[in-house]
């Protein structure tokens, strides 16, 4: 909205509505508190999915990146034996596909998750808004990117079950704020979305040591230490968090 084109009165009173949302904005402080799985934190049923974006108009002819992340989640889950059978549980509808952002999980590209897919959850301390995202496991072969390569199942099967536990047994006795390493990151040139190196230097200097103490699997210390966008997936969920919480209060 052009502003210098409505009347004073009018332009007052939006310069008033936008403070409000500012101010309600700025009350919100994210912070990681759980590490969880999709059927926990959002009750999420079985032979269902989440994809990112919003629903599809036939949700049994999705893209083709979402289609192969789905086959991948299928296979890995046991509903299906072979990639055939899985794409014909989609495309029959037995596979049901929902937007994540109705559950208030935030997807990366074409990733997906199911009912035992582990998510982070993002809380604000001052309020009951809350938000999920994908728990990423680093570089490599990756569900977000919609292919079929079946290394990725690998990568989420030690996501869910060895990755998970141990970050969650972290972030449950010592949920992590996150802007005082969005602060890092910016003073040190990120721009929290391509790079976020410096955020995540600052986030590996909370989590390595205490996975040194309780002699953590060191796939996990590697990952951490070679995978700058993992603070991404914990930054987009923290910014739905305050854009979300601030509207909602608004309401």
């Amino acid at each position: 909205m052009n502003l210098q084109s409505i009347s004073a009165d009018r332009r007052a009173r939006v310069v008033e509505a936008n403070n409000k949302v500012l101010s309600r904005l700025f009350m919100v402080e994210p912070v990681w508190t759980n590490v969880c799985f999709a059927r926990d934190a959002i009750g999420l049923a079985s032979h269902t999915l989440l994809h990112a974006g919003p629903p599809f108009a036939d949700p049994t002819n999705p893209s083709l990146p979402i289609l192969s992340s789905c086959v991948l989640v299928c296979l890995q889950e046991g509903w299906a034996n072979t990639e055939e059978q899985a794409e014909a549980l989609i495309k029959s509808g037995e596979i049901a596909l929902l937007s994540a952002l109705q559950f208030n999980v935030l997807m990366p590209l074409a990733g997906v998750a199911s009912c035992n897919s582990a998510l982070v959850e993002i809380s604000d301390l001052n309020s009951a808004g809350k938000a999920w995202s994908l728990l990423s496991s680093g570089a490599g072969p990756q569900i977000r990117f919609g292919t079929r390569d079946p290394k990725v199942i690998e990568r989420l099967t030690w996501r869910d079950s060895v990755l998970a536990p141990q970050l969650k047994a972290i972030v449950s006795k010592q949920p992590v704020p996150l802007f005082p390493l969005a602060r890092d990151g910016l003073s040190q040139g990120d721009d929290l979305h391509a790079s976020t190196l410096h955020a995540q230097q600052a986030l590996n200097q909370i989590l390595l040591p205490t996975l040194d103490t309780e002699q953590a699997d060191p796939e996990i210390k590697e990952m951490l230490e070679n995978s700058p966008l993992f603070f991404l997936t914990l930054w987009i969920t923290a910014c739905h968090v305050m854009l979300h919480t601030a509207a909602a209060n608004g309401q």
